[in-house]
């Protein structure tokens, strides 16, 4: 999976090594550049990670991985701020509604 950020300034690469890396595009100038540089890489994830999608406003990120997890990154601090791990088979895809807070009887990192 390939996406960018809703502010154009972040390119997220879900991957089967586990992790999904951001790149930071804003410095470029350009959208069509080679010169792109990889700024934050998410770990936390036990298998291949299928799917993410950004907040409207850029500052987080969801994941859908094969370990049976979905994940809310900070997208500025690198770092998952919740864990959701009642999925019984992998998540492979992912939608954020930036309008529903996330449940608070989810295990939170």
């Amino acid at each position: 999976k390939v996406l960018f950020s809703p502010n154009q300034k972040i390119l997220a690469t879900a991957s089967a090594d586990w992790t999904i890396n951001l790149w930071n595009t804003a410095k470029c100038g350009k959208p069509d550049t080679e010169n792109w540089s990889l700024w934050k890489t998410l770990q936390g994830h036990n298998r291949w990670v299928w799917d993410c999608a950004f907040s409207a406003d850029s500052a987080y990120v969801v994941s859908a991985s094969s370990d049976h997890t979905a994940k809310l990154w900070d997208v500025n601090k690198g770092s998952s701020i919740v864990n959701y791990s009642s999925h019984l088979k992998p998540v492979t895809a992912i939608v954020l509604d930036d309008a529903s807070p996330p449940p608070s009887n989810e295990k939170k990192k």
